[in-house]
């Protein structure tokens, strides 16, 4: 069940997938409010 070498990599690839999308997911929101805002 150690299998640092390949899992860390996959992991790390995980979060920046996820961060990625999070930092589009907060950009749509902003768009949203201003569009609501006008």
């Amino acid at each position: 069940m150690q299998r640092p070498r390949h899992s860390f990599p996959l992991l790390a690839g995980h979060l920046f997938q996820d961060f990625d999308f999070a930092q589009h997911g907060t950009r749509l929101l902003h768009q949203q409010q201003a569009r609501l805002g006008e």
